[in-house]
Formats: structure tokens, sequence, C-alpha cells
């Protein structure tokens, strides 16, 4: 799945990363990154993307051998930059994994990269790279699609009545279990926000289905505080999640005290970039929730 914002032309995309269970490495024409600039790293700061294993095989071990025999005879500054992205835990090779094996071997403490834009890299996921990913199965080809489809799909089913958590056969259901298929950890932080913030209203709406539908509590307790786990992630600001976890576990006093140190108004960003005060509608919310629910 492309975890990165869609491009507004052709040209923005210049990497591929695949990432499969069979297929894992990255199509890159490190040409057009020479006279970008480099930054120096930690070689600690710097993690695989390929199978550190790939290095074993018999032509990477000379390929490695080579590179070796160059650092030591003071060639190091010769060498391509390696590319990289920036990740959760570091930053992940895009280009130069022989490079970089090379330098563990020689002891390198710090390395010259070119940290290449997020805007500029597709990401593809596959459970297997012989078959149709799961993207391209849903006939969406970026993150922001995705999300697009999830929000529409969920709101249809809300609205409808039809939000059903245990159908595997709904849309939002097989997206959502799509979406948690996703290495977190291998996406940028943008990325990441918004695949919490599916994961979020998916849980938050499966925990109301869970108690109002099937009478679950002890499934919607776990499944509203698994919401408030990517709401954390997410950075929304929702009060209601929060809310709902006090109230199913009947948790009253705490829930009223919460209840009435949310704002009654709220600054909000108008179309024309000024920020308005706004009556804050989850506070009315709130209330009528803890009274269905204190009854």
């Amino acid at each position: 799945m492309e975890f990165a914002p869609k491009p507004t032309n052709k040209l923005e995309k210049k990497v591929t990363i695949t990432i499969g269970k069979h297929e894992t490495g990255a199509t890159v024409d490190s040409s057009l990154y020479e006279n970008i600039p480099t930054t120096e790293l930690s070689i600690n700061e710097i993690v695989r993307l390929e199978p550190e294993s790939k290095m074993k095989s018999e032509e990477s071990s000379k390929v490695v051998q080579e590179l070796v025999n160059a650092i030591n005879k003071g060639k190091k500054n010769e060498l391509p930059k390696i590319l990289v992205r920036a990740v959760e835990n570091g930053y992940q090779i895009i280009d130069g994994h022989h490079r970089y094996e090379a330098y563990i071997q020689t002891n390198t403490e710090t390395i010259s990269v070119k940290i290449i834009p997020e805007s500029e890299i597709e990401i593809i996921y596959k459970e297997n790279s012989d078959t149709e990913s799961p993207l391209e199965r849903f006939g969406i080809s970026s993150l922001d699609e995705f999300q697009q489809k999830f929000f529409e799909s969920d709101q249809e089913l809300m609205k409808s009545g039809n939000f059903d958590y245990k159908n595997n056969e709904l849309l939002n259901n097989q997206m959502k279990e799509y979406l948690e298929e996703i290495d977190s950890s291998q996406i940028s932080e943008q990325a990441r926000q918004k695949q919490a913030e599916m994961l979020w209203i998916w849980y938050h709406h499966a925990a109301q289905d869970a108690k109002e539908r099937y009478q679950e509590n002890e499934k919607a307790i776990e499944l509203i505080d698994k919401a408030l786990e990517y709401r954390e992630t997410s950075g929304i600001s929702n009060e209601i999640t929060k809310l709902l976890s006090m109230l199913y576990k009947k948790n009253f006093d705490e829930a009223k005290s919460y209840i009435e140190n949310i704002d009654n108004m709220k600054k909000e960003i108008q179309e024309d970039g000024s920020i308005k005060e706004v009556e804050n509608y989850e506070k009315q919310t709130a209330i009528n929730l803890f009274g269905y629910y204190n009854k």
C-alpha cells in the first residue's frame, strides 16, 4: 500500500519500495539525487530494508568484499552515498545495502547519506509477490484515496445502521484488516497518523456495535480501549472515545468529572485559514451519553 501523499504529477514519485513476504526491495535511479545535500549519520541510526541474509549470498559477499577493500584503502569518500528515508526507528536504506554491510565490517562509525523526501516515495505492500496485493484489489493508488474510500464506507454503514463489526463481507471491515497488516514502523509519520485515525474510527464504532447490537459488554470495553490506543497515535482530540471507556466500565463518577472538564467552546480553523471559536458539540454528546448509560 502506498503510504505517501498522492502525487500531483508523474515526476513526484521517483522511488518505488515493495515490501512483502517474498519480495522486499526498492527501485530508484540514484543519479536523480546526485545534487542533493548529504547528511552524516551514525551507523546505529540506519536500518535495513532488505533482509540481512541477502548479504550472505556468494554474489553479494563478493561485492561487499570489494567495497571493504576500497574502504580500507581510504576510498570511502569515493563511494556513492547511501540513499535513505526517515522511519520510526531511524533511517532506512533505499539504495546501498552492500555499502552499508561493508561499513559494518570495517567498523565505520558514521556514514554520509542522502535523505529522500517521503513525498517522492511510493510504497507497495504485498502479501505475496506472485499475487495481486490488497491495494490493487481495492482499486486504490494512494493513501489519500484509501482513506477517502474507508470514510465513505464507514459513514454509509453508520447512517444506514448496517455497521456490523463481525461481518467480514463489509468493505470497511476488509480495509480495517488490511490496515492492521501494515507495519507502522515502515511508514512515514504522516502515514502512521492516517493509519491510526482510520483504525481509531473503526474500533470506536465496533465498540458501540458490540455494546448496542450484541450486548457484549466485555468485548465493547476491549474494543473501545483499542480505539483509545489508536486515538493517541493519530493525534485526534476526540473526547467521546475516552468517555465511552469510562461509561462501559461503569466509572460514572470519573465520567462525570471528565465531562465537567470538557470545554463548552473550541477553536476551529476556517476555510480561509482563520481561527474561530465555535460550540463544542462533544460536550452535549458527552452529557447525553452519560445520561443514557447512567440510567
